[in-house]
């Protein structure tokens, strides 16, 4: 894109609307403050009370924006992280409002009383990401194995559990980086796990779309209790109860 102008309005930034009635979007780009080169914020969300602007990311001079230079705008959508790249070059990310699993239309964002083209618009989806919680061992590698991974593949939604997460660095910044960039997470709470309750606790406060797994005559600690939840026999026929319930708000989460 380019500016034929550039003046404390010029803006041009990429965005995801959460719903037909575009009253609540994420927006990336260029100019996005009147004296920012560089922004993430977000309209009409939570943090605003639905009315106006929350910035999240504001960085760089506005002078260093020029007349007639053609500039690259890419912005990286994963669950609630957003990553904004201008040339091919990372700017800056951040951990935004998650969308719920809704379905995210893509627009455009541009502001300026001058022109303002745009050349090779692209858009290119991912299959979403359900993030596993779970205590790990032999005893609930059958449920992940045979019921959530099957369930999940079915829906084209890419399961990923903690031992599955490669890479350098601290385990519990690699939980929470893959929590937030999911659109879903499934946790079975079934044992009193301090680290299954913490990663529940985490997507909790991130408002993300979970659904909680749990063999028959657990007894649930009394802040979870009130969650909806999905029982499970350790059987065959259990097995197959359980599948159609995930299936059923897999349906819910990815269509509303």
């Amino acid at each position: 894109m380019e500016f034929a102008n550039v003046t404390l309005n010029s803006a041009c930034e990429l965005l995801v609307s959460y719903n037909q009635n575009p009253q609540h979007f994420i927006a990336a780009g260029l100019g996005g403050e009147p004296y920012a080169l560089f922004s993430v914020r977000e309209f009409g969300g939570p943090r605003t009370k639905g009315q106006g602007w929350w910035d999240y990311n504001v960085t760089g001079d506005r002078s260093a924006l020029h007349v007639g230079e053609r500039y690259h705008i890419e912005a990286r959508f994963y669950g609630a992280m957003v990553s904004l790249l201008i040339n091919g070059v990372f700017v800056g990310s951040s951990e935004v409002t998650s969308p719920l699993g809704r379905y995210r239309q893509v627009g455009l964002f541009c502001k300026g009383d001058h022109l303002i083209t745009i050349r090779d618009f692209m858009v290119e989806s991912i299959k979403p990401k359900a993030f596993i919680v779970m205590q790990l061992g032999n005893e609930y590698e059958d449920i992940y194995r045979d019921v959530v991974k099957e369930v999940c593949k079915d829906y084209e939604v890419k399961p990923m559990r903690a031992d599955e997460v490669a890479g350098p660095g601290l385990i519990i910044a690699d939980i929470a980086r893959e929590i937030s960039s999911s659109q879903i997470v499934i946790a079975d709470i079934t044992p009193i796990n301090p680290n299954v309750y913490l990663e529940v606790g985490y997507s909790i406060a991130l408002k993300k779309p979970m659904i909680l797994l749990a063999k028959k005559g657990t007894k649930l600690p009394f802040d979870v209790a009130g969650f909806r939840v999905l029982f499970y026999e350790d059987t065959i026929g259990g097995k197959s109860l359980l599948e159609e319930g995930l299936r059923k708000h897999l349906d819910a989460i990815l269509n509303c």
